[in-house]
Formats: structure tokens, C-alpha cells, sequence
């Protein structure tokens, strides 16, 4: 049992550390599309690791429209307060709690692949094909909006001082003030999806589909632009010192200094729609439609990269997002979500069920978001999935992690059906390292020292939960941390972590005040 408990002690301590090193966010944790005003698409959080969908919400058809997709090919934004906004092939803008609720909806003229950038004033902005820009205030009311001559397809930007940033078919790259007048506008020689990305001193960095890149001051100056072989659909990620990342479709991915001098490329075997994601130690993370993704240094040199079978005829188009810890999620025409370490070993894929255009979101509880679209004809029904972390085959329950002396409380125990036999231990470790066992059937008290719960249990073809301990009052004196550990293991091996049966051991942390 002592191995048991150490390994659980080290692990807290290693999520100890990672909690202090990471810290909170103080702005929203994905407020825009791919995450932040540079496009670095590096979130503040994690995902699961054992994924499952929680939930999903199925988007209603177009409403006669010309685009032969349904669904959802916008990418999610979580505010602060974990709320999901995302727009849709049936014209709507919709906000989501993070427990599937839905919140509010917006029906705009025509059907929406922008996606919503969350301003601090709490206004949503987002694109769309009939042309206009439209901010939305709390529960989807119209705050104003601004028509363009065509649509607009690109995902709006907004800098820290509020200004917003979004391109259009009619190209042209338009600038607005944030209190919503234009401030200038561009035109350039082709449509613009590409969604811009801001440096350092407040560049602009955009692609066009006249096969450029380009780079504006704020006063609405060129400071540089560069031909490619291809439309540039694929949105500038701005890295350290100015670098910036952007694909093309001439299959190539680029690297430019500041000034516009071109770093390196690398060509792939297909367009460059995704947009590029920039990891820790300056890996670059892009998708190309040659159905790989790709990992390259900072210098330009490939690090790694993944071949998904192509479905049915090319896959791999999604734009990357990077987690806290450094996995790397993708989504793929093949209907998946790919999760991958920094060392390029998948870690874990999961069907969303149709195909992942959307790039995805992570939010504070370990979830991540991705939007499904599938054609028209096809049948399916498509929309916004959420992908969280399987539920525990044991999970140890709490009335609260945080009571004080006095108050009531509980800690339940639920166990999924398990086959084999074997035994069950479960212990509270009170400071000074004090161990106490649960008593079986007996939740008013505990008895001191490490005891079983139960011995060769015959495995279980029901679900069985069970109350372990019940207290009407924490006592005084109480005061202090304590960790609940709960397992099994096969009946007659030692209770250690080696040993334990996968899935079957879950700890909490309670710390009485």
C-alpha cells in the first residue's frame, strides 16, 4: 500500500507543479479564432486524455442556400464564464454552456463560416455571407453590424486596444476602431479568408487569394507583401521575434522575418489551408491536404510528421491547437480528432462523426470543442461536438472539496461492471500522514490503520455505488488537507499502483478550513 501511496503523492506533486508553473489565464481562454490576436493557437489548458463525447448538438439545414455543406465549419471561441460561441451552415450564430445548454441563438441572412472573436466589452463578433459583420451583445441581441460588398468569409481579430480586424470576398482587409467606425480598409487582389494576425507593435499580417501575403502597419501602410504559387487561404501565426508562419496553395508552408525576408519553406504534397500552431521549443504545427500533418523546428527542418488515410479522397485540413501540457489536437476530413505529443506519438484519435474543418478549442474543465460538417446530400446530421475526458470506470465522490469545521459531509463511491475478481481498498490520508480505512456498510464511521473494504469480490455484472463515509459536522480540529484514495486490485495482489486495475483507482483532494 505504501507504493500505492507514493506514487499517488508524486503524482500530485508533479500537478502541483504544472498548476503553479501555468497559472490562470486573465483574459478569455480561447477568445477568437485560433486563440489569441497572434494566432499562436497555444491554449491555457489541457485536454482529455481518455476522450469522450459529453455532449453534441446537431445544427439545422441551410435555408436554401447555395452551399452544398450542412453543419458546422466555423472553429469554436470559449469566453471566460466557459461559454462556446460558433456560427453555422443554417445562418445562425450560437452560444453554448459548457454543459450543452443552448443559450441563445442569432439568425443572420446567410450561413456562416467565420468564427466569433470575443471582445472585453463582452461583444461577439462574427462574419458572415450576407455580407456583414455583425457584433452581438449578451443573449444574441445586435449591437451593430457593418455590410460589406460580399461575404464575409474571414474570422475577425481583435487587438488589445479593441480594434477589429477582418477581411472579405469583396477584397479588401477592413479595420474598425473599437467604438465600431471604420478606420481604414485595403484592397488587395483577390478574396480574403485568410484571418489576420497581429505583432509585435501592432503589424498586420494576412493572406489574400491573389497568392500574397501581407504586411500593414496600423496606420494602414505596407510594410511588405510576398508572392506565393497559390491562394493564401491559410491565417499568419506570428511567433517570437516577429517570425511569421502562414501556408499557401502551392503546397508550401513559409517562414518570414519581420521585415518580410523569407526565412525558410518547406513543400508539402498538397495545399496549405490550415493555419500553423506554434509549440513550445518553437515547433511549428500545420496540416497540408497531401493528408499529413506536420511538425517543424524553428529553423525550418521537419521535426515529424503523421500520414492520415486519406477519406475519401484527402484529409488532414483542419488548423492545430496546442495544449498547456504541450499535445497537439487536429481534425481531419476523416471525421477525427487526432491528439499528438510533442514528439510526434499519437497519443489518442476520436470519431466526431462527420468531417473536422474546424480547428479545435480547449476550455478550463478539460474539454475541447470542434464544429462536423458534412454535404448536404449525404445525410448526416452535423454541428458542434464537445470531446471530454472518458468518466472513471471508479470514481470517488465528494460533497464539496472545500468544506469548513461544521458543515456536513459526505464522499460517495460509484463502480462501473467489472469482471474477474478482486479486492477493494480505500483509505483517507489526514495530515501527519494519520491513515484511516472506510468501514463497509458503515458510513458514520472509519477505523484507524490500512484495512480492505473488501475482500474477493466475485467482479460486479451491475454498476454498484455505495456511500463511504457520512458526517453530520466536521468537528473542530479537523482543519487541514486530506486526500481519499479508492482501488482495485486482482483479490490477493498487494495494493499498489503497479497492480491496481486500469481505470479502477480514482483520488480527491479535501482541505477543511
Amino acid at each position: 500500500m505504501k507504493r500505492f501511496l507514493d506514487a499517488f503523492f508524486i503524482a500530485m506533486a508533479v500537478l502541483s507543479w504544472h498548476c503553479v508553473s501555468f497559472g490562470q489565464p486573465a483574459l478569455s481562454p480561447w477568445p477568437m479564432f485560433r486563440h489569441d490576436s497572434s494566432h499562436t493557437a497555444v491554449s491555457h489548458y489541457t485536454g482529455p486524455s481518455v476522450p469522450a463525447i459529453k455532449w453534441s448538438y446537431l445544427a439545422g439545414d441551410q435555408n436554401g442556400l447555395a452551399s452544398s455543406y450542412t453543419g458546422m465549419i466555423s472553429s469554436p471561441a470559449v469566453g471566460s464564464d466557459g461559454t462556446v460561441y460558433i456560427g453555422a451552415f443554417d445562418n445562425n450564430v450560437y452560444a453554448f454552456a459548457s454543459s450543452g445548454a443552448l443559450l441563445w441563438s442569432y439568425a443572420a441572412g446567410k450561413f456562416m463560416q467565420s468564427s466569433a472573436a470575443i471582445g472585453s466589452n463582452d461583444l461577439i463578433y462574427i462574419g458572415s455571407a450576407d455580407n456583414n459583420i455583425y457584433a452581438l451583445a449578451r443573449r444574441g441581441l445586435l449591437s451593430w453590424s457593418y455590410r460589406a460588398k460580399s461575404e464575409m468569409s474571414g474570422s475577425p481579430t481583435l487587438s488589445d486596444e479593441g480594434r477589429l480586424y477582418v477581411g472579405s470576398s469583396d477584397r479588401n482587409l477592413y479595420v474598425f476602431s473599437s467604438n465600431a467606425v471604420l478606420a481604414w480598409s485595403y484592397r488587395t487582389g483577390g478574396d480574403m479568408v485568410s484571418s489576420p494576425g497581429l505583432g509585435d507593435g501592432g503589424a498586420i499580417y494576412c493572406g489574400s487569394n491573389d497568392h500574397a501575403i501581407y504586411a500593414f502597419a496600423p496606420s494602414a501602410s505596407l510594410l511588405w507583401s510576398y508572392m506565393t504559387g497559390g491562394n493564401v487561404i491559410s491565417s499568419p501565426a506570428v511567433g517570437s521575434g516577429g517570425k511569421v508562419y502562414a501556408g499557401s496553395d502551392d503546397n508550401n508552408v513559409y517562414a518570414f522575418d519581420a521585415d518580410g525576408s523569407l526565412n525558410w519553406s518547406y513543400v508539402t504534397g498538397g495545399n496549405v489551408d490550415s493555419s500553423a500552431a506554434i509549440g513550445s521549443g518553437g515547433l511549428i504545427y500545420v496540416s497540408s491536404l497531401d493528408n499529413s500533418f506536420y511538425a517543424f523546428s524553428s529553423s525550418g527542418s521537419l521535426a515529424w510528421s503523421y500520414s492520415i488515410e486519406p477519406w475519401p479522397y484527402f484529409s488532414a485540413q483542419s488548423s492545430p491547437a496546442v495544449g498547456s501540457d504541450g499535445m497537439v489536437y487536429v481534425g481531419s476530413l476523416d471525421g477525427s480528432v487526432y491528439a499528438f505529443t510533442s514528439t510526434g506519438l499519437l497519443g489518442w484519435t476520436y470519431y466526431a462523426g462527420n468531417m473536422v474543418v474546424s480547428s479545435p478549442a480547449l476550455d478550463s474543465g478539460g474539454r475541447i470543442y470542434v464544429g462536423t460538417m458534412s454535404r448536404r446530400w449525404s445525410g448526416r446530421n452535423t454541428g458542434l461536438s464537445c470531446i471530454a475526458q472518458r468518466p472513471p470506470s471508479l470514481d470517488v465522490i465528494l460533497s464539496s472539496n472545500s468544506p469548513s469545521v461544521g458543515d456536513a459531509f459526505a464522499i460517495d463511491l460509484t463502480v462501473k461492471a467489472a469482471r474477474g475478481s478482486f479486492d477493494v481498498w480505500g483509505v483517507i490520508i489526514a495530515p501527519g500522514g494519520r491513515i484511516y480505512s472506510f468501514r463497509l456498510g458503515r458510513p458514520g464511521s472509519l477505523v484507524g490503520g490500512m484495512w480492505p473494504l473488501a475482500l474477493d469480490v466475485p467482479g460486479l455484472r451491475e454498476p454498484f455505488e455505495t456511500r463511504l463515509l457520512s458526517i453530520p459536522g466536521i468537528p473542530s480540529g479537523a482543519a487541514g488537507s486530506y486526500r481519499v484514495i479508492v482501488g482495485l486490485v486482482p483479490t490477493g495482489l498487494s495494493p499498489t499502483l503497479a497492480n491496481a486495475i486500469p481505470d479502477f483507482v480514482d483520488q480527491e483532494t479535501v482541505v477543511i478550513h
